[in-house]
């Protein structure tokens, strides 16, 4: 069958299970995850950026981004045999300016990128370093994590031997989990005095997905390790924002989607976690309230109140638990 994504349209298996036994790696699920690549790479990119698509597999997202961001050189690689020929036919097909090579991620690894993208299926840990190595000064570390498991709560153990935290396994997990990965990142860059700021994140379907800024020094890094700690039972783990608020603005208008359209809201409060509206309704023994109803009384009292994309339940709200159950009982 055909897939067409974007302005790429390649030849592939539609898969009844995912699976990395698969003899090409696709995901169709994982679109979304793309086009936020690509429309973050489309305001931020600069002109002959050297971009790195890491485990390319089929190389679709390598190749969505050497045709729909202007100006950059894009790089596909896997170790594979049968994904390097796929990548290397699609290039081709697509008529797209892209390098293909077929090495070991961490080989590949040893030059220097502009834009490096860990998409691995599993946990992204075998490839931090080399990661955090390669990315060059001023420029964008993509991370994907689909081992949410551990790092929501559900593996604690786990989640302490391969991310140095301990997750809860909560309303908040996923953020919980996101904050966790984000902090592992940063203190692998900072071995090499190299401070990772987030300027995107996202939870959805199975996957966190992180997009942090790169900038040498050791000032920087140590302004970076100040933001680390624990949140509620949970941590260590990023404290600071998880979005560039004026760069969430613009993809939610390039993408408008439920799910971009809600970071650009929460993208602007300074908060770490949410209320679970669900939750604090039991704690009451009342109803559940509109969520638009809840977020108006709590503007109306004068506090910065938004959804959150994490949970259908959260806000995300400057106002205290108090303040909540009070708007609540209303």
């Amino acid at each position: 069958m055909k897939h067409t994504e974007g302005s790429i349209t390649i030849s592939t298996t539609k898969p009844k299970v995912v699976t990395k036994d698969m003899d090409v790696f696709f995901n169709p699920v994982m679109q979304t995850n793309r086009d936020i690549s690509v429309a973050l790479l489309q305001h931020e990119a600069q002109p002959k950026w050297k971009v790195a698509d890491v485990l390319a597999a089929s190389g679709i997202r390598g190749l969505r981004i050497a045709k729909e961001v202007s100006g950059v050189d894009a790089f596909i690689n896997d170790r594979d045999k049968k994904s390097y020929g796929e990548i290397k036919k699609n290039i081709k097909a697509n008529k797209a300016k892209a390098t293909a090579t077929n090495q070991e991620a961490n080989e590949f690894l040893r030059q220097g990128f502009d834009y490096v993208d860990i998409d691995p299926f599993g946990s992204p840990n075998p490839f931090l370093d080399a990661a955090v190595r390669s990315t060059k000064n001023k420029g964008i570390l993509a991370i994907t994590a689909t081992d949410t498991a551990p790092l929501s709560g559900t593996y604690p153990k786990t989640c302490k031997r391969k991310y140095w935290a301990n997750p809860v396994k909560d309303s908040q997990m996923h953020e919980t989990g996101i904050r966790i990965l984000i902090r592992k990142v940063q203190l692998v860059a900072a071995q090499y005095d190299k401070a990772l700021t987030p300027i995107y994140s996202h939870s959805n379907d199975h996957y966190f997905r992180i997009y942090l800024r790169c900038e040498r020094g050791k000032e920087r890094v140590d302004k970076i390790l100040k933001q680390h700690g624990i949140h509620g039972e949970a941590g260590p783990l990023w404290l600071g924002k998880l979005w560039d608020a004026a760069l969430a603005k613009k993809i939610a208008k390039d993408l408008d989607t439920t799910m971009t359209k809600a970071i650009a809201e929460e993208s602007k409060l300074k908060v770490v976690g949410f209320f679970d509206t669900h939750r604090l309704a039991k704690e009451l023994k009342s109803s559940l309230p509109k969520m638009d109803a809840i977020l108006k009384a709590l503007k109306k009292k004068g506090h910065k109140a938004t959804r959150t994309h994490f949970s259908g339940y959260g806000v995300r709200t400057d106002a205290d638990k108090k303040t909540m159950k009070q708007v609540m009982k209303c």
